[in-house]
């Protein structure tokens, strides 16, 4: 199974949950940590679904028969639909109205057959690493997810917050992108940052880091900004 990596913004979008067992638990956790509104259709629900719907204020559980009718009814407003029933053939009918509405389906039954693959996830603050085995093993993802888990340290989440205020003074002080990108890359590396930030020193790290940009940038202070560039 080819598949492309990104990252999608669920911030305004539905995700509709056929099934509230085991799997559709798992996919309920994961898509209410970040989609505006999450839906989970089914007669019955675990333990740990019932807590969450009254934890999570985007999450709701529908009490409610999968048919033809009621699966029509949720689809018609999803952005994303899970079929997580123990039905093969109710997964397939709700796979298929759903990708005739143009819903993406991430389908847990049938990798082959999915539109959107849910990777095993590393995450601390706002770094995060996904892991895929072309729908293989999703042991072996949960696996090197946890032997990949120790890799974010408490400096790379510092230097992310480097690089975001440095990100903003370059493209304010530097027109050209390549030369933004090798100043953000130098900062990185630089070791008097890096010493500051074992020191959980930041703001020396933001203040050697600007300094950086201003020698770079020869102290001449432009709005620099290319149309649609980006460093």
């Amino acid at each position: 199974m080819s598949v492309f990596l990104v990252g999608l913004n669920l911030r305004r979008q539905r995700v509709v949950i056929f099934g509230g067992g085991r799997v559709g638990e798992g996919r309920a956790a994961r898509f209410s940590e970040s989609a505006q509104e999450v839906l989970v259709v089914s007669r019955d629900f675990t333990d740990k679904l019932r807590r969450l719907g009254k934890e999570r204020r985007n999450l709701q559980l529908i009490r409610e028969e999968i048919n033809r009718s009621s699966i029509e009814k949720y689809v018609s407003s999803a952005f994303i639909a899970v079929p997580a029933t123990d039905d093969r053939q109710l997964n397939e009918e709700i796979s298929k109205i759903a990708k005739e509405r143009g819903v993406l389906v991430n389908r847990v039954d049938r990798p082959e057959e999915t539109d959107l693959v849910v990777p095993a996830i590393v995450k601390r603050g706002d770094i995060q690493i996904a892991v895929l085995t072309g729908g293989k093993s999703p042991a072996l993802s949960h696996h090197l997810r946890e032997k990949l888990s120790g890799l974010i340290t408490d400096e790379d989440l510092l230097l992310l917050g480097v690089q975001d205020h440095s990100r903003g003074l370059a493209k304010r002080l530097i027109r050209d992108q390549g030369d933004r990108k090798r100043v953000l890359y130098r900062i990185l590396k630089d070791r008097q940052i890096l010493m500051s930030l074992r020191r959980n020193d930041p703001n020396g790290a933001k203040a050697r880091a600007e300094a950086l940009i201003r020698d770079f940038a020869g102290g001449e202070e432009t709005e620099a900004t290319e149309p649609g560039r980006r460093a």
